[in-house]
């Protein structure tokens, strides 16, 4: 709904009634908990690959159960049997 310029959230529209809505408080504070929890969460999972900084993170850090998911992306099959990339 929000391409017909009526988000019902207040998110994507012009409309004054429905950009009342919208909390911006509130709702920055929870980007920043999305933001803060993410950059968490990505530092333990740099810290379990051996790294000391985001930066060190390489392709060779991720891989996929989906045969799909790892011939379009480019990475590393984790699955049973193997696939050449």
């Amino acid at each position: 709904m929000c391409n017909t310029n009526m988000c019902p959230a207040g998110i994507a529209t012009q409309d004054p009634a429905l950009r009342q809505r919208l909390d911006i408080d509130a709702a920055s504070e929870r980007l920043f908990n999305f933001f803060t929890a993410s950059t968490h969460l990505m530092q333990v999972m740099a810290r379990a690959c051996g790294h000391e900084h985001l930066n060190q993170f390489s392709r060779r850090d991720i891989a996929t159960f989906s045969k799909e998911m790892a011939e379009l992306a480019g990475i590393q099959y984790s699955g049973a049997g193997s696939l050449e990339l």
